[in-house]
C-alpha cells in the first residue's frame, strides 16, 4: 500500500486543496502539520526549502499546484 504524507504549516492555506483531493477520493494520508520552529529546523531537506510538500513512499513532490495535478491524475 502507497503511504503518502502532506507536510505543511497548522492552517489551511497552500495544503488545503491537497487535504481536499485526499478526502473526496477516500484515501487514507498523514497530515503532517509542522509548527514555524521546527519548519526552520528542517527546511533545507525539503525541495526548494519551502512547503507544502508531497511524501510519496519516501519521494518527495514540492509545490502545492504540482501535488493537486499529481493527486487529481493518481485519483
Amino acid at each position: 500500500m502507497v503511504h503518502y504524507k502532506l507536510t505543511y504549516f497548522p492552517t489551511r492555506g497552500l495544503a488545503e486543496v491537497s487535504r481536499q483531493l485526499f478526502q473526496l477520493a477516500g484515501v487514507e494520508f498523514e497530515d503532517e502539520r509542522l509548527p514555524k520552529e521546527e519548519f526552520l529546523e528542517r527546511k533545507y531537506t525539503y525541495p526548494f526549502k519551502q512547503v507544502p510538500v508531497l511524501s510519496v513512499d519516501g519521494h518527495q513532490i514540492p509545490q502545492s499546484v504540482a501535488i493537486a495535478r499529481y493527486l487529481g491524475n493518481k485519483f
